[in-house]
């Protein structure tokens, strides 16, 4: 009977065990939270006497600020002295050593704000800064360049952060020139409290420099030559290795439309000897594209297009494409063959055919057209088309009907350069072309043409960028009245004088018909401010005309205006509203441009 009372009573006592609070995970998490699930608040931390930065660096520092508002006063207090040696390693980090610290604890309403009140005294400087490179990195400009102004440096007040900084710049850049066996030799920072400085001493070894080795492309599956891919590289093993050759590896398989997925990978950990291989696995995209637009604009009212592309005719990366436009004023019709060159990143052979109609307010034309094209790599970035388009032209202009067959070889060289594709800062577009046709060889008459493009921006003090846009041209005709529309000089529209229909100027007949010019001569200067975030406001100026030839020239047209900006996602959005200076029958005329700033 006793041991039966016994057992009963321990079995009671064992399940009100399973009652008790320590049991139970719901009554308080260990992430804070409170048997409801909410999360219990946490003491705030005010810290005075020092700015935000350290400021903020303390709080960070300090186990306190990580209590809950549940701790009872007592135990706070008793912290006190482990918060001051947080908060005072907190202010050395920063070269304050001879900082005055003081801590209370206020209540806030049911918690407690502690309120750490500094005295910072003298900032550290430093005083010295002793940096070594030995190894070939020694001897290498891009290496040094990279680490020519680094955080830490002599006159700057302390921060220990910047020694830290100052060490993994040098590791990073050694990583990604090549230098994998580089190592410290010594590295120190010195706190010299008689004087009150800092000195920092930091050796360096890169060993020697790793090539780039053999570089892998797999395809998943193979739809391409070797050969081809090896083009679209550009690459050559032996150079020595840099981190931005794989990235550019990468980009120009990516960039080259042939594939959809590409990772390239340096083994760095398993380099060949003293040659680093990279493997590249790719997949091939999709190849037969598809694409359809419909869009807006002031010079062409509502336009759609639809194209298709085979981006792989065969496996020598032949592509073949079509394209249908479609607007209300321009109708057209084409197709082209492209073989990729030397350099298939941008030079190509191509093979094109098309039909087209204009009709305008100046003039309307059909035009069938045949053209081979060739592009190639100059110095100095240079990008050169070389053509010979053949064309039959079926034109009205003026009081002029006709209808003539060119053969008309020429070039066009062009140069870019931009900071930043869809907001440069900095930019310059240059294009010139030259071309021409003898009377001799299957054309009506014997013409040379050139025209020079140039849209150059520059952002000023004031963050007010400043665009300068000229457009000049000029030729030698022998039979002006047989050139067709495409070859003559027009001015007005969207890029060109703003405030007058596209194509509008130019020399007139005896009925006051623009017939076109033999010279064009345009000048716009347009600044611009964004205002908030992603709107801004532009003001601008656009003078010239086409002039020259048997018409009458009508000398030069002005426009001016205010323009709206967007930055969209999709990119740069303009709106201008232009007033032409010498045309009373229109106010305000309506542009709306889409697309890059250059």
């Amino acid at each position: 009977m006793h041991r039966s009372l016994t057992l009963l009573l321990a079995l009671t006592q064992l399940a009100a065990c399973a009652w008790l609070p320590f049991g139970d995970r719901d009554s308080q998490s260990g992430n804070g939270e409170t048997g409801n699930g909410t999360e219990e608040p946490v003491i705030s931390v005010s810290v005075t006497g020092v700015d935000e930065e350290v400021a903020d660096n303390i709080r960070a520092h300090v186990g306190i600020s990580r209590s809950h508002c549940s701790v009872p006063a007592g135990i706070l207090q008793r912290r006190a002295s482990k918060t001051t040696s947080e908060a005072t390693q907190a202010l050395q980090a920063y070269g304050y050593y001879e900082a005055k610290i003081g801590i209370h604890f206020e209540p806030t309403g049911e918690c407690h704000t502690a309120v750490i009140e500094v005295e910072p005294g003298k900032r550290m400087q430093v005083d010295r800064v002793e940096l070594v490179i030995e190894g070939e990195a020694a001897g290498d400009d891009m290496f040094n360049h990279r680490v020519r102004n680094l955080p830490l440096q002599k006159g700057k007040a302390l921060n220990h952060g910047d020694y830290s900084t100052t060490k993994s710049r040098i590791e990073s850049t050694a990583a990604e020139l090549g230098y994998l066996d580089g190592r410290f030799i010594h590295s120190e920072l010195k706190i010299l409290m008689d004087p009150y400085v800092a000195e920092a001493i930091i050796h360096y070894d890169s060993g020697k420099r790793y090539l780039l080795g053999e570089i892998e492309v797999i395809q998943d599956p193979a739809v391409l030559r070797e050969d081809l891919v090896e083009r679209l590289l550009e690459a050559p093993e032996g150079d020595r290795y840099e981190a931005a050759q794989v990235v550019a590896i990468q980009d120009r398989l990516g960039g080259s439309g042939y594939f959809r997925e590409v990772e390239a990978r340096p083994q760095l950990s398993a380099p060949d000897g003293r040659s680093i291989p990279v493997k590249v696995n790719v997949k091939p995209s999709e190849r037969h594209v598809f694409s359809a637009a419909l869009g807006f604009a002031t010079d062409v009212g509502v336009r759609s297009r639809l194209g298709y592309t085979n981006r792989r005719w065969n496996d020598r990366g032949h592509r073949l494409g079509s394209e249908a436009r479609l607007s209300q004023t321009e109708q057209g019709l084409s197709a082209n063959y492209q073989i990729p060159r030397e350099h298939p990143a941008d030079e190509w052979l191509r093979f094109s055919a098309g039909l087209r109609r204009e009709d305008l307010d100046t003039f309307e034309t059909r035009v069938a057209n045949l053209s081979v094209n060739e592009s190639k790599r100059r110095p100095w970035r240079i990008m050169e088309n070389r053509f010979i388009n053949l064309t039959r032209e079926d034109f009205e202009v003026g009081s002029e009907d006709n209808t003539v067959t060119f053969l008309i070889p020429g070039a066009r060289w062009s140069r870019r350069v931009v900071d930043d594709e869809l907001y440069p800062e900095q930019g310059l577009d240059l294009n010139l072309e030259l071309r021409g046709a003898a009377e001799a060889l299957v054309s009506e008459t014997s013409f040379l043409r050139t025209n020079l493009h140039a849209h150059y921006l520059r952002t000023l003090p004031l963050e007010v960028r400043s665009f300068i846009r000229t457009d000049l041209g000029a030729m030698w005709v022998d039979e002006f009245r047989s050139l067709p529309p495409s070859e003559r000089f027009f001015a007005g529209g969207d890029n060109s004088i703003r405030g007058y229909d596209f194509q509008d100027l130019g020399p007139v007949n005896d009925v006051g018909d623009v017939i076109g010019g033999r010279y064009l001569g345009i000048i716009s200067l347009e600044l611009e401010k964004y205002l908030t975030g992603n709107w801004g406001a532009a003001v601008f100026v656009d003078t010239g005309n086409a002039f020259g030839g048997p018409g009458e020239n009508t000398g030069l047209k002005t426009g001016v205006g205010l323009g709206l900006r967007w930055r969209s996602p999709v990119g740069p959005v303009r709106l201008d509203l232009a007033h032409p200076l010498d045309d009373d029958d229109t106010v305000i005329r309506f542009h709306l441009r889409v697309g890059p700033d250059l």
